[in-house]
Formats: structure tokens, sequence, C-alpha cells
């Protein structure tokens, strides 16, 4: 998807102002990179984005974050819900192949 996720905890919560909900913080994945012209930043999503969700399926970590990407098939849009500023945003990546070897440049 072309993302550099990182774990959200309750310091990263704190600074990003994200909300809770009956003593629940908001739970997922903080983007703290996006590749240039990956499938993430043509759909869209920015370095500070909180990723809640793919396909409806719950993100609480990177490691969930990294399997649902995983199983998702490439060239076929799939839903992302991500928080941005105040509020849910629905955004649609369309997943491609892993890239081998190279190391594009990335967005910060």
């Amino acid at each position: 998807m072309g993302v550099e996720p990182q774990d959200l905890g309750p310091e990263l919560a704190s600074t990003f102002r994200l909300p809770s909900t009956d003593g629940q913080a908001l739970q997922g994945v903080v983007v703290t990179g996006v590749l240039q012209n990956g499938p993430a930043d043509k759909a869209g999503i920015r370095p500070g984005d909180v990723i809640t969700r793919v396909e409806q399926q719950a993100v609480r970590n990177v490691s969930e974050l990294l399997g649902r990407v995983a199983g998702l098939p490439p060239g076929q849009p799939a839903k992302i819900e991500v928080w941005r500023g105040k509020g849910l945003t629905q955004l649609t990546v369309v997943p491609a192949q892993r890239p081998s070897g190279r190391h594009p440049t990335r967005r910060r």
C-alpha cells in the first residue's frame, strides 16, 4: 500500500488529540510516511492520518494492518477508513504488487 505505519499508543493519541468514546481511545495505526506515487499516496492518505479500518475490519496495530493489507488483491479497490483532523474519512486504495529491491521516495 505504501505507508510507514506506527502503533498508536497513549502518547501519540494525546499528541494527535484523538477522541475517546466510553473511556476507550480511538484505535488504529498512525501513518508516519507515505511513498510518493504509491497506492496510499494516490488515494490521498497523508502522514498523520490514523488508519482505523481496512475493508470494514478494525485495525488496532501495525500487525493487523499488515495482515489486512496483505490479504487485499492487487489492482482491486479497497475501502480504507482514516481519522483525519476531527473526523473519519473513507478513502479508496488500489493495492499494487510490492516493488522488489527499489526504495521509492517517501513523503513525511
